[in-house]
């Protein structure tokens, strides 16, 4: 399911076949500059599997060490 690739050794493939078959292609796909088109998808199927979290709401809301209070 998703967008098929059309580049590549997954040529053909869709990004949810390749994120059941080979995980870390989709994670190096979603750091190189050719995966930018997929990002929105990439960071679904990531997130899907465990491998990228949510920051939880309190750490996102506190202060760095160095800023103004």
């Amino acid at each position: 399911s998703g967008t098929v690739l059309n580049f590549g050794r997954y040529a053909g493939w869709s990004l949810g076949e390749i994120a059941r078959h080979d995980l870390e292609y989709i994670e190096w796909l979603d750091r190189a500059p050719i995966g930018r088109n997929y990002r929105q998808e990439l960071d679904e199927l990531l997130r899907a599997s465990g491998r990228r979290r949510t920051a939880d709401r309190d750490r996102v809301d506190q202060r760095g060490l160095y800023r103004r209070r």
